[in-house]
């Protein structure tokens, strides 16, 4: 084959455009340019050996320039994540290549995913602080991070003022934090989310590892006021230096499958604190804490000003090991707390009927973080098997997902919503384990045309990236605009959602109960002008023929 010069140049030009900075490219094009300028009487073969010599000699150009990289899908490329921040637009996603960034910054689009691709990407803050608050400033709503190592926050601030920071700092609403390690910090997360707002939480597979200044004035999570709900799956906080090893503020909670553990005793504070009260969901999770040096309960609850109610705590199939010489659950006020069915073990081990106190030595090996049952049947109670296993990366759970015993007492529900063509305005009080928009209206997505809240959407057809529902959140309410009649099945545990605050002018409210409530019972009636859906209105002044929230259904709300 005859390969000419020309060919030559663009084959090179082509296969290395992509991988070079500009002034790179331009530097070496150059010289192969020179060099074929004189090369007219040099056979093909030549030419190719002196390309490859050359191309040989740059390639640490190309590796060193093809390494660390931030990329928004679809868009431009970036060295560092704040880079990619500054020119994101909403609805985007940014890739972060695998690599340690020394970089902080502040996010503000909204509806956007940062995950981490080729294996965790780090971002080692190193003294650098964003907005002298964190590491990343999350500002936009609809926020997910994902497969993201975040070290080395430190803003300065001690004692009564270090709480107000974090690895991740979040003012705008909804984050979704998923395959995070977040270690070595002041803080690991904390918000600073608006009141008034619906805000969720939501932490899946994640480890929290040595966050705080050490005075018990900041923590490994500080899930702060006007959180709307906290959601956790499969987290691991763990060795918090000297705080809590989760402070939860938020109006509700549930959290299953998780493990908390300070063998050591380093954290000062009471173990898991939910100060400020309300509705609460604490189920499966392992929970062992060396209390001698200070943190005198593993548990506490509504010791501070209370959320909007209703209060209510559940306390079930979780494993309690206490290490040191303090309380389990000694600090719970304002609630009469739902205990059942969890393992007990160690010194103060509370005597409660339908729970079950064991020996650490019942356990394979809990040094080793195995809190398997050796004997499954210990008496009259079953123990279900189930252990997490130790190790530089989060191991799931290699039996149960549930914790100390099966998940009996609290058992899942089938909820069925009929649809008609057109608009529906619908609601769930079911949590089903996907609560994403392909997973709950699998049955029938292909017949829908749009979902909707008040505030975000999804439209059959349109990319992705455009479509800022993602998922669905318990007790909210939806409008669907069907293209045919269909019907919605859909299997979780019952919502442990609750109706808060009422916010002044109109808004979208679901029914997150299992049976109908008069709206009277369901909504604090003194702060409501109206009620209504597609079939009926409730007025405050009396009259109206609506009367009663009902499960599947959504309703306007408007509050005074």
């Amino acid at each position: 084959m005859n390969l000419t010069k020309s060919t030559m140049k663009k084959v090179i030009y082509n296969s290395i455009s992509n991988k070079l900075s500009k002034t790179s490219l331009s530097f070496l094009f150059s010289e192969i340019n020179s060099f074929l300028k004189f090369s007219t009487r040099i056979s093909n073969i030549l030419i190719a050996i002196v390309f490859t010599i050359i191309l040989f000699f740059y390639s640490s150009i190309i590796f060193a320039q093809t390494g660390n990289s931030v990329c928004i899908v679809g868009g431009a490329c970036f060295k560092t994540p704040s880079e990619a921040f500054a020119k994101v637009k909403n609805g985007d996603t940014i890739k972060i290549n695998a690599g340690t960034y020394n970089d902080v910054g502040v996010l503000s689009a909204s509806n956007v995913t940062i995950v981490g691709v080729g294996g965790k990407a780090i971002i080692d803050a190193k003294g650098k602080i964003a907005n002298g608050r964190g590491i990343w400033i999350i500002n936009g709503n609809n926020t997910t991070l994902d497969n993201i190592e975040m070290l080395n926050e430190d803003n300065g601030l001690r004692n009564d003022a270090a709480w107000d920071q974090a690895a991740v700092y979040l003012n705008g609403n909804n984050l979704t934090m998923r395959n995070m390690y977040i270690h070595n910090n002041m803080q690991g997360f904390f918000n600073n989310t608006n009141a008034g707002t619906t805000c969720n939480l939501l932490i899946e597979n994640s480890i929290f590892d040595f966050n705080g200044d050490g005075g018990g004035h900041s923590h490994n999570l500080y899930v702060n006021h006007n959180i709307t709900k906290l959601t956790m799956r499969g987290v691991w906080s763990r060795n918090c230096n000297g705080g809590h090893i989760l402070k939860n503020r938020a109006y509700s909670s549930d959290i299953q499958g998780c493990l908390f553990t300070d063998p050591k005793g380093i954290s000062l504070n009471w173990f898991i604190d939910i100060p400020d009260a309300g509705s609460h969901i604490f189920v499966g999770n392992i929970i062992e804490h060396n209390n001698s040096n200070g943190g005198s309960t593993m548990l506490a609850y509504g010791e501070d000003t209370p959320n909007p109610g209703p209060n209510y705590l559940l306390i079930a199939q979780n494993t309690f090991i206490n290490d040191g010489n303090g309380q389990f659950l000694d600090k719970i006020q304002k609630v009469t707390p739902n205990i059942k069915q969890n393992i007990f073990i160690g010194q103060n081990a509370p005597n409660i009927a339908n729970n079950q106190i064991a020996l650490k030595s019942d356990m394979i090996n809990p040094s080793m973080f195995n809190f398997r049952i050796a004997n499954p049947s210990q008496g009259t109670v079953k123990y279900a098997s189930f252990s997490y296993l130790d190790s530089a990366n989060f191991v799931n759970r290699i039996d149960s997902l549930y914790g100390a015993y099966p998940l009996n007492s609290v058992k899942q529900i089938t909820q069925t919503i009929s649809l008609v063509k057109g608009w529906n305005l619908i609601s769930f009080n079911v949590s089903p384990s996907d609560k994403t928009i392909e997973s709950v209206f699998k049955n029938v997505l292909a017949n829908i045309a749009q979902i909707k809240t008040a505030d975000i959407f999804w439209i059959k057809g349109q990319s992705p990236a455009f479509n800022s529902l993602k998922s669905i959140t318990d007790g909210a309410a939806y409008l669907v605009n069907m293209d045919i009649a269909g019907t919605i099945t859909l299997t979780g545990f019952p919502s442990q959602a609750v109706i808060g605050t009422t916010k002044t002018g109109w808004q979208m409210v679901g029914c997150p109960f299992s049976t109908s409530k008069t709206i009277v019972t369901a909504f604090d009636s003194t702060k409501l002008f109206t009620v209504k859906n597609f079939d009926a209105f409730w007025f405050s002044t009396g009259g109206g023929l609506l009367q009663n929230i009902e499960p599947g259904k959504g309703y306007f709300v408007k509050g005074k």
